[in-house]
């Protein structure tokens, strides 16, 4: 175990066989020693066999992955040579994109510039200028509206209830059963909004944060092959505060 030292509990999660398929669910409070307990699990499955690169660790902030990584290094680094893929899901998703899609430096859109994109889609649809008077909104209601726009959109995807948006250039957004705001979600000029939105980001090659999961899920999901060379590459996921993890998240980490 090198220098690290576990407790009992720890050494039990170090210990337990964790077949394909499966997966090992672990609850402790803040201070209890997750991290060590990550990196020596990490550590368990290169001693009975598997290379350092095949193993994901995610975690929540590129703070935190940094810290992983130099504490498997500090523990471990006499004894293995490299370390597990530790990031966050938004940096694999980019990775993804790098390695398997052959997307060299992907465009990521912040979000500030994202609802920049939807507000010049919204003024174009002269969304802002009153039909009646032709006067503009004020700016603090075309802010408001955009805003609503990004995270109705944001909110969608992350819980899985907006499906693929693949085939964009049918004008449709499709939206599974969902009752709550259903007349925004479902109405038309969101789905107009949202199709050209998608449209342009697709045709100058922007990716949202959102996309970095959602879209990344649905590209493997629709390419067997590729989907294959990821599990291949990556074997085991260990995933700290997955209890935080949102709907599309989870369904990216199940897929591969």
């Amino acid at each position: 175990m090198g220098s690290q030292k576990l407790d009992n509990f720890q050494r039990i999660v170090y210990v337990q066989k964790v077949l394909k398929g499966t997966a090992l669910l672990v609850n402790a409070v803040a201070g209890s020693g997750k991290s060590t307990t990550m990196v020596s699990k990490a550590y368990r499955f290169i001693k009975i066999g598997m290379k350092p690169e095949n193993i994901l660790l995610t975690t929540f902030s590129n703070k935190s992955a940094k810290d992983l990584k130099d504490k498997f290094r500090n523990t471990f680094g006499k004894k293995v040579k490299g370390t597990p893929m530790t990031t966050t899901l938004h940096s694999f998703g980019i990775e993804i994109l790098k390695t398997f899609f052959n997307i060299k430096t992907p465009i990521i859109l912040t979000e500030w510039k994202a609802m920049l994109v939807i507000r010049d889609i919204c003024d174009n649809m002269k969304l802002f200028q009153d039909k009646d008077t032709g006067k503009y909104w004020a700016k603090k209601e075309q802010n408001a509206f955009v805003r609503q726009v990004y995270e109705s959109l944001d909110y969608l995807k992350s819980n899985m209830i907006i499906v693929d948006i693949a085939d964009i250039s049918t004008g449709k957004v499709k939206i599974n059963d969902y009752k709550d705001k259903a007349q925004w979600f479902t109405s038309e000029l969101f789905a107009q909004i949202v199709v050209q939105y998608e449209n342009i980001k697709r045709e100058r090659g922007f990716y949202d944060y959102n996309d970095l999961i959602f879209r990344v899920f649905y590209e493997l999901a629709r390419r067997p092959k590729v989907l294959e060379a990821v599990r291949k590459q990556y074997k085991v996921c260990i995933v700290d505060e997955a209890q935080d993890l949102d709907a599309s998240q989870w369904a990216l980490i199940v897929l591969i």
